[in-house]
């Protein structure tokens, strides 16, 4: 009997068991469907099996199921380069004499990573780690490249509609990729980090029961919001240019259309600095409209800097904080993202890594999981053995979801947490390991095996 189709059909675990007894690498027998795959051959590139599963592809042309840690640097800290000093700095001071070289740190955490089974690097990783032999992603935060929008409810946002912002955006790009196009271990670059969108997610249209039913935002939304801004940014001219259009160029029209109480944007303001929302038909008509194009200018101009200076490298999205609404992931598609980044540390994983694909059946990478809180953890008081449990059978049945080419652990480092209380890193700040390596271990071995044998 062809030993494949005696396999066919057995449970993930039983077969990985078998495998691994056999020596056989569960990836092996993985073909590519030629016409899925994106990128530059000989560098990471992406695309779907015979099979239907999306891969990563290494530059020898091998399927790679990406595992990550997030925050690998000195500091201990996200940010990467702009990390500032904390405790573990100290230690890695004494225990590796970074100052005097970071190679000893470098390697001890090249060891410990392979030890337990991660083979990338996610997010805010500093150059030290790069092309010394594991994959790794760049982040270039262009939310941070002035202009931007910064105020209630939508954090950082670039003002796109801004030429300021694309000229300094090409010139932030020119410094972080150009020196990197060449690297064959860079997996690609993340464009931002849970930018707000000031959009009703999916989730919220959920919980409000009845999707005919005209969305309520509980915050300003995007269009209010810019048009609360200063007169003279880009984005507050851009929203107002769509309100005369839609509103056969009357204001006072636009206003009254919306149900605003007042003649002039001052009333769009004064509403948005007090936090209340508009919510009429009509406003929210206009509101998809504007996010539309805000998120397709977004998307297309992130990947036309990134690609101007590395034509090479995969764009990996901007690390969804949560799902951002239909109308910006209806915009997050190729050819501007090869692959939707999203983070989660909610206990249904693979249920949120679907909303991400379903738009544009995109693969989709997690930025950011981990187990320590949430429904993870009862009463915000910890119970290892359970949160272990919960977190292990949550993260393996994301990783059989078809559309997921990796999950990345967040984060290195644990922070600084009061006794009794679980950290979220593998280690601690004195560098001793934190309790979730020996699940995550586990986890990782099968790892391929349970993508492989995904259905």
């Amino acid at each position: 009997m062809n030993c494949r189709v005696f396999l066919v059909g057995l449970p993930v675990l039983l077969l990985w068991a078998i495998l691994r007894a056999q020596g056989a690498d569960p990836l092996a027998s993985i073909k590519f469907d030629p016409a899925t795959i994106v990128g530059t051959q000989g560098f990471f590139r992406v695309g779907q099996s015979t099979a239907g599963r999306w891969w990563f592809i290494d530059p020898d042309g091998k399927p790679f199921f990406y595992r990550g840690v997030t925050s690998i640097n000195r500091a201990g800290l996200k940010g990467g380069r702009r990390a500032v000093e904390g405790p573990y700095a100290g230690t890695v001071d004494r225990k590796y004499a970074y100052r005097t070289s970071p190679d000893a740190f470098v390697q001890s955490v090249f060891r410990r990573l392979g030890q337990w089974k991660f083979n990338a690097l996610g997010a805010w990783a500093t150059e030290e780690f790069f092309d010394k032999g594991l994959p790794y992603t760049e982040i270039l935060e262009f939310a941070r490249v002035e202009p931007s929008i910064r105020i209630q409810g939508l954090m950082w946002l670039p003002d796109v509609y801004d030429p300021a912002w694309t000229k300094a955006a090409d010139q932030w790009a020119a410094r972080i990729c150009a020196p990197r196009r060449n690297s064959k271990l860079l997996v690609g670059y993340f464009t931002d980090n849970e930018m707000g969108w000031a959009q009703v997610n999916e989730e919220d249209i959920a919980a409000q029961g009845d999707p005919t039913k005209p969305l309520v935002s509980v915050r300003p939304s995007l269009l209010q919001i810019c048009l609360g801004l200063e007169p003279s940014r880009a984005a507050h001219q851009a929203a107002r240019d769509l309100a005369l259009k839609k509103h056969n160029n009357n204001l006072a029209a636009a206003l009254r259309d919306w149900g605003v109480r007042g003649t002039d944007l001052g009333a769009v303001k004064r509403m948005t600095d007090a936090g209340q929302a508009i919510t009429s038909k009509a406003y929210l008509a206009d509101q998809i409209e504007f996010s539309r194009d805000f998120a397709r200018r977004y998307f297309q101009q992130t990947a036309q800097a990134i690609r101007r200076h590395d034509p090479n490298h995969l764009v990996l999205g901007c690390r969804f904080g949560g799902p951002p609404g239909p109308v910006v992931l209806e915009e997050c598609k190729r050819p501007w993202v090869d692959v939707i980044s999203a983070n989660n540390y909610r206990e249904n994983f693979r249920e949120r890594m679907d909303i991400y694909h379903r738009p544009n059946k995109m693969p989709v990478l997690n930025g950011e999981f981990a187990w320590y809180s949430g429904t993870f953890v009862s009463q915000g008081r910890p119970d290892v053995p359970r949160m272990l449990q919960r977190g292990q059978a949550s993260l393996e049945k994301a990783i059989a979801h078809p559309a997921l080419v990796g999950y990345t652990w967040y984060r290195w480092v644990s922070h600084e947490h009061a006794p009794g209380k679980i950290g979220d890193g593998l280690v601690n700040t004195d560098d001793t390991d934190e309790v979730h390596v020996k699940t995550l271990t586990q986890i990782n071995a099968r790892a391929d095996a349970i993508a492989a044998g995904a259905r």
